[in-house]
């Protein structure tokens, strides 16, 4: 693709130097920067399977309230992240990733990166023994 950008853009400027007017000039090159354009339109990143993409979302209870310094860690992997104040969190992930959501006193969830970039997470309450002790 290198190559044919560099002949177009060598043949435009031998027409450049034959143009009569600065007129014609700027109009050859509008139309190339136009062409270059559409060119970079085309390259579509998300089509790639194992490029990362963004995801964002909410971790809560199942009553709802936010939990923040949720451990978010991928399976596999040496990364992870924790949920700010509000339960709120953004990772970059591929499809297929798995993620591990975890908190204190709560079961942990195992999701699946997908196609979704927003995910809502709801963390149910581990039981134990001590239970009793909270109720």
């Amino acid at each position: 693709m290198k190559k044919l950008l560099v002949l177009i853009l060598v043949i435009n400027i031998t027409v450049a130097q034959d143009a009569q007017s600065t007129d014609e000039i700027n109009t050859i090159f509008i139309n190339v920067n136009s062409a270059l354009k559409k060119k970079e339109k085309k390259v579509n990143t998300n089509s790639n399977p194992y490029a990362n993409f963004k995801i964002s979302g909410t971790v809560t209870d199942k009553k709802g309230i936010p939990l923040p310094g949720v451990s978010i860690v991928f399976i596999d992997k040496n990364q992870g992240a924790t949920t700010d104040f509000d339960g709120n969190f953004s990772i970059s992930a591929k499809k297929g990733d798995v993620i591990e959501f975890s908190y204190v006193r709560k079961e942990p969830l195992k999701v699946t990166v997908g196609v979704k970039n927003k995910l809502t997470v709801t963390l149910n309450r581990r039981y134990s023994f001590f239970n009793w002790l909270e109720d």
